[in-house]
């Protein structure tokens, strides 16, 4: 797998240079079959990185996976302790290091159980002193559901497996990566405080003076409620079966693209009505239109001073920690524009291991961001992107259809969980759109 990342750098390096050997010769203008051919290598250098990203994801996860096996497989092959009581109360002093053990014990019961229903939808197979022990338990950790065990219960996700989705989801969408995420364990909602307005500049006065009481500045209060969400997957039983790495891994990678690709929709154009605001939705309770620079660009096209305009129009404080982010259709004409003196302003690092930069900021590429190129829409955004506050419900719920697939061989999930975002200091956002 390390070789083909090797080689795909080579080849999307190759792709870029060519790309720009028909810019160079066509200049400000491009011929239809310059346009094509220069449209082909940019397309074939977004599959090569977009590759790139799936495998090194991938890679990942995969000795993430092998480790968890070799954690179950040691689990396993330790001797059954049919006669110790896990849910037992232990009440006295000094028993730090039993507790301690009961609650590995405990976690590693469930993570058997949560398996075993997420291959046959039941937990059979279990003995009676086990699911005695994680149902007297269920009380203590909000990772099991109150139905029975047997008739197919502890639906909820172990705490293990919904961190592990949390962090597939992250390295799906590049929001998660940068935004400052609460997991809400027992609040129904965050509030955030936000600064409205800046206060006035002080005044020079004598010693003893104090100077002039303020009234400009202005706070104000964003609330996230996390909002229910929901995706469905269905998994071969087949490959479920034959599968190298333990069940949970499969049905967490599934759930993670579902979940990512729509969040990452709502990150970017949600309403923010029972879903997250997204920073190309102008509000006054996220980014308000004042944010927004067309100056330079035209009514089709982002323009090299339209950019410049952009940079500077965000606070120089946020530029260090700040990111572009296009819709890869608005990157590839981004690609073409030069500088004063002839360079382009757009630098790919995947050849090199690194991060594509435009202007010397970091640039991220999302299709769900919009990549309509007409007058007055949005093409892009500069964001500091910590100032987009995300709320998280983790209580992950796992629901196992067994039977409802059974004629394709298939089992269906359904994962559900609630989360909420929206930009709290819009000062750090400045959105590009055509003149």
């Amino acid at each position: 797998m390390r070789n083909r990342i090797k080689e795909l750098r080579q080849q999307a390096g190759q792709h870029v240079a060519e790309a720009r050997k028909i810019a160079d010769a066509a200049g400000n203008s491009f011929s239809e079959e310059q346009r094509s051919q220069y449209d082909t290598h940019m397309d074939a250098f977004d599959g090569a990185s977009e590759e790139i990203k799936e495998l090194e994801i991938k890679l990942k996860s995969e000795t993430e996976g092998r480790q968890r096996l070799a954690d179950a497989e040691a689990f396993l092959a330790q001797p059954a302790r049919r006669n110790v009581d896990l849910g037992a109360s232990r009440s006295g002093r000094g028993e730090g290091n039993q507790d301690d053990e009961a609650k590995k014990e405990f976690e590693a019961l469930q993570k058997r159980a949560f398996s075993k229903l997420l291959l046959s939808g039941t937990t059979r197979g279990m003995n009676e002193t086990e699911l005695r022990s994680l149902e007297h338990r269920s009380w203590e950790r909000r990772a099991l559901s109150a139905g029975s065990g047997t008739a197919g219960g502890y639906l909820t996700a172990p705490e293990q497996f919904a961190s592990g989705l949390i962090a597939a989801v992250k390295d799906l969408v590049f929001v998660e990566k940068y935004a400052t995420v609460f997991i809400l364990n027992e609040a129904s909602d965050l509030g955030a405080v936000s600064l409205d307005a800046d206060p006035a500049d002080p005044v020079w006065t004598s010693e003893v003076g104090t100077g002039d009481e303020d009234s400009s500045m202005a706070f104000g209060r964003r609330k996230l409620s996390p909002n229910p969400l929901a995706k469905r997957v269905k998994i071969s039983r087949t490959l479920l079966r034959k599968s190298v790495f333990p069940v949970e891994n499969t049905v967490r990678d599934r759930l993670a693209y579902k979940f990512a690709r729509t969040k990452e929709s709502a990150y970017m154009t949600g309403s923010g009505s029972n879903q997250p605001l997204g920073v190309f939705t102008a509000s006054n309770d996220g980014i308000s239109t004042g944010q927004d620079v067309s100056t330079g660009n035209t009514g089709t096209a982002v323009t090299f001073d339209g950019l410049l305009e952009a940079k500077w129009t965000l606070n120089e404080q946020h530029w260090m920690e700040s990111r572009w982010a296009f819709h890869p259709t608005v990157l590839k004409t981004i690609a073409k524009i030069k500088n004063g003196m002839g360079e382009y302003i757009w630098r790919e690092g995947v050849t090199r291991g690194e991060e594509d930069t435009l202007l010397g900021i970091p640039v991220d590429k999302s299709r769900l961001a919009p990549s309509t190129m007409t007058t007055g829409l949005y093409v892009g955004i500069l964001a500091c992107w910590k100032h987009y506050y995300i709320a998280v419900g983790l209580d992950l719920q796992i629901e196992v259809l067994d039977q409802l697939y059974a004629e394709t061989n298939q089992n269906g999930y359904i994962g559900r969980d609630e989360s909420d975002g929206m930009p709290v200091l819009e000062s750090a956002f400045v959105r590009v759109k055509l003149g």
